[in-house]
């Protein structure tokens, strides 16, 4: 069966300054489609822009029951999920770049 890959990043400039601006970007390739999903924030911080690139990542995955990995470069992230087993499942791997 092909496996669902989703490549997460988030980021922000000017982190923790009374001015800033942030992204997160995602990744998703199943066989030959391909989508990608964006966004951004101001005022907002390198932490939450991870994060919110790994759960719309997530979201946007239709089909529950296809075997997932999940890339990310955030240790905060990966720290998070191994911390929460009820969002694990058999059938979602997070692998960190």
């Amino acid at each position: 069966m092909t496996r669902l890959e989703i490549y997460c990043d988030g980021g922000c400039r000017g982190n923790q300054s009374d001015s800033n601006v942030g992204g997160w970007g995602v990744y998703l390739v199943w066989g030959e489609h391909e989508k990608e999903l964006y966004g951004g924030e101001r005022d907002t911080t390198n932490n939450k822009m991870e994060l919110t690139a790994a759960i719309e990542g997530l979201r946007a995955i239709k089909n529950k029951t296809v075997p997932t990995d999940v890339y990310l470069d955030s240790a905060y992230v990966l720290g998070g999920i191994k911390e929460l087993p009820s969002i694990r499942s058999r059938h979602v791997r997070f692998l960190l770049d």
